[in-house]
């Protein structure tokens, strides 16, 4: 032990039996600790508006994941500071405003509904910390490590060229280790979703230690077949917006929500970059009066009727000042949700397309500019694939070696 250790440790055994006992410690990570108030918020932040679980054995696993999430967090954050890469408070704003606009909130807004429970918005401004953190450490210590050739890139396409997929399906993941407590929390956690209590972006940022948690567990646009054996039957026998049963694979447990399903785009189309320009009227939720449903409707169609060009366009989307209305800048044809790309892969420029529903409300949507170099944007995606992968491993690998140096000791039992 170190001599920052056993001087923490000798202040600590020093307070009073009855102090440590009001400090509430879960667990002692290196010379940080986690309080049994921070696994309470966490847990209120992963529940939101849900019950708690009555199981049992769900509930333990509830305190272990809130407990484990927060020491993962915790032992990231102090590798972060230890290389002078945390974020300032100005990062964690735009993360946040960021987390807000995807709940179709203002930050205030978004402000007000986690703070009517105590803790819950402070311990969201952690975990976004922490996920911004871990962020630096990967672009300073691990991306630098990752190289890709060219023969990698001719090696991935020729396999890729042997069996070409006809179907992508679109993934979110919610990932767990492999443990018993994990697959009682899984099945809670599934039951949960499917009675409607809980959105599944929310839990898998709250939940999943996958590596695409911070995204809302989103995997993207994965081939047919692209997954283990036992994920790929999964989604195959999975109706669209649906979830799977727990999954068991080599690498531990898996709910995969199958968001959506399309067709292989020709690699010419595919590969078009668009400059897309949207506008979005936000739906009503189901249980409000059918008029609202109508005037939302009604808003949409007198949008799409005064969206002449795409200068009238810019002007309608500053002047309803709202998140979901924006120019997105370049994007990828082969990249967006299916309904989009039937609404906008054959639509001239200048002129407005359909109303499509996306997500939580309904869109028109504009091109304004095309672009394309088929052949350089496959090999583009061919690098970034195979990059990932490695990234993902020996980020895996460096956590796995963060965790094993350091010292924890849990106290919440």
């Amino acid at each position: 032990m170190s001599l920052r250790y056993a001087l923490f440790f000798f202040v600590l055994l020093s307070l009073p039996a009855f102090a440590q006992t009001q400090m509430g410690i879960a667990a002692v990570v290196n010379d940080s600790i986690i309080t049994n108030s921070d696994v309470t918020s966490r847990i209120q932040m992963v529940l939101q508006n849900a019950p708690l679980p009555t199981d049992p054995q769900a509930i333990k696993a509830l305190n272990k994941q809130a407990l484990d999430a927060l020491i993962d967090e915790e032992i990231r954050l102090q590798e972060a500071g230890r290389l002078e890469s945390t974020p300032d408070d100005k990062e964690v704003d735009e993360g946040f405003a960021k987390l807000a606009e995807q709940n179709n909130l203002q930050p205030e807004q978004f402000k007000k509904v986690l703070s009517a429970r105590p803790g819950v918005y402070e311990s969201l401004r952690q975990q976004i910390k922490t996920q911004i953190a871990w962020g630096n450490v990967i672009k300073r210590k691990i991306r630098p490590k990752v190289n890709v050739t060219e023969e990698d890139i001719n090696a991935y396409l020729a396999e890729k060229a042997k069996n070409p997929a006809k179907v992508e399906y679109q993934i979110a993941e919610i990932f767990l280790r492999n443990t018993d407590a994990n697959k009682a929390l899984a099945q809670q956690i599934v039951k949960d979703l499917r009675s409607g209590k809980q959105r599944f972006s929310a839990v898998a940022r709250q939940f999943s230690q996958g590596l695409e948690a911070s995204k809302g567990g989103l995997l993207g646009w994965l081939a047919e077949g692209a997954l283990e054996d036992s994920l790929n039957t999964a989604i195959k026998a999975t109706p669209i917006g649906q979830i799977t049963d727990p999954v068991t694979s080599s690498r531990g447990l898996h709910i995969l929500l199958i968001r959506e399903r399309r067709d292989v785009l020709p690699t010419q189309q595919a590969s078009q970059r668009l400059r897309l320009k949207q506008v979005v009227v936000p739906l009503p939720p189901k249980e409000l009066p059918p008029k609202m449903q109508q005037q939302a409707e009604a808003q949409i169609k007198f949008f799409q009727t005064e969206a002449k060009d795409c200068a009238a366009m810019d002007a309608m989307i500053k002047k309803i000042n709202h998140p979901m209305s924006r120019d997105n800048g370049m994007v990828r044809l082969g990249n967006l949700p299916a309904p989009i790309v039937q609404a906008v892969k054959d639509l001239p420029e200048n002129k407005v397309s359909a109303p499509v529903r996306a997500g939580d409300g309904l869109a028109i949507f504009m091109v304004c500019g095309r672009e394309s170099d088929a052949e350089q944007t496959v090999r583009d995606d061919a690098a970034n694939a195979i990059g990932n992968e490695r990234l993902n491993r020996l980020q895996e690998r460096y956590y796995r070696d963060l965790r094993s140096a350091a010292y924890v000791d849990i106290r919440q039992h």
